[in-house]
């Protein structure tokens, strides 16, 4: 076999991988009917933060965050079991890219308001219990 035989067997069975999890990941993000729905819905969200004078990286941010919302949304809403990922992997995602925008504005210093518990304690694992918070307002320190 010759070498560029050899990379056309490596090429084919990467873009025959590529098309299995492009079909996987159309089924969770986007309708039956539509499959640019998510790219539709993560462009509303970009297009109304840019009325709202958001610009630069938060775009990105927001950009991620969309995408992930547009897969729940559809595996929520059409009653879908995922087949690319877990749901909770998905919400796992959003809470991650979340936390990488917070730390993105505190670490460059745009202001924010920090949430912090109001006293130490162990979080019970009731969920009816009462929980207190304080709101510090500023930038980052």
């Amino acid at each position: 076999m010759t070498r560029q035989e050899a990379q056309r067997l490596v090429v084919q069975g990467l873009l025959k991988k590529g098309i299995e999890v492009l079909e996987k990941k159309s089924h969770d993000y986007s309708h039956e009917d539509d499959a640019f729905s998510n790219f539709k819905f993560t462009g509303q969200v970009l297009d109304f933060a840019v009325g709202q004078g958001v610009e630069g990286v938060h775009l990105a941010f927001l950009a991620l965050i969309a995408t992930k919302l547009a897969r729940l949304i559809e595996i929520v809403g059409a009653e879908k079991l995922a087949l690319n990922e877990a749901t909770t992997d998905t919400c796992v995602d959003l809470a991650n890219y979340a936390a990488l925008w917070g730390g993105f504005m505190r670490t460059n210093h745009l202001p924010t308001e920090e949430i912090i518990p109001a006293q130490t304690t162990t979080i019970p694992s009731d969920s009816t219990a009462d929980y207190r918070y304080q709101v510090i307002r500023g930038g980052a320190s």
